[in-house]
């Protein structure tokens, strides 16, 4: 298993680069947040990480490939430092790909369908702004993100936007 996780860190990198993709970024001035992928393997592979939770590994790949529940289990395990560091800057990363949808793209076969985005994720990166956690504190932002995924049905999410202060 050992030799594999090199190989598998790899392949996840690769399968960064052929998927890179622009995400939205309301509340920060930059969107350097748009691929995280190689960011968090680099982190697992120094840590051992993969090692010790090699579903996260899987995760990892499958993510990079533009899988969004993947995306939102990667989002998790780092902001509770669970399998993975914790580190909820890079949690948001996550959380923001797997709350946007992203188009279908063209396949010899015709349209792909279009993935829809995990409002789980818009709950949770809502709150992070909200808090200033992982993010910048931007209330403007967590407006956006909540509201997102109040609109898809989310509790919390509804329940939380109203404790958004207003301004700012």
């Amino acid at each position: 298993m050992h030799r594999r996780l090199p190989i598998l860190f790899l392949l996840a990198l690769t399968a960064c680069a052929d998927n890179a993709q622009e995400s939205i970024c309301p509340g920060l001035e930059q969107c350097r947040f748009a691929d995280p992928c190689t960011d968090t393997g680099q982190i697992a592979a120094h840590q051992g990480s993969f090692r010790r939770a090699p579903l996260l590994g899987a995760a990892l790949l499958e993510a990079c490939r533009g899988d969004k529940a993947a995306a939102l289990i990667l989002g998790e395990s780092l902001e509770r430092g669970v399998g993975l560091p914790e580190d909820p800057g890079l949690a948001s990363r996550w959380y923001r790909l797997a709350a946007v949808a992203t188009p279908g793209q063209g396949s010899p076969r015709g349209e792909l369908p279009a993935k829809p985005g995990y409002p789980e994720a818009a709950f949770r990166l809502g709150v992070m702004h909200l808090e200033g956690r992982g993010v910048p504190q931007d209330f403007a932002a967590a407006r956006y993100w909540l509201g997102k995924a109040a609109a898809e049905g989310h509790r919390r999410a509804i329940l939380a936007l109203d404790a958004v202060p207003r301004g700012r």
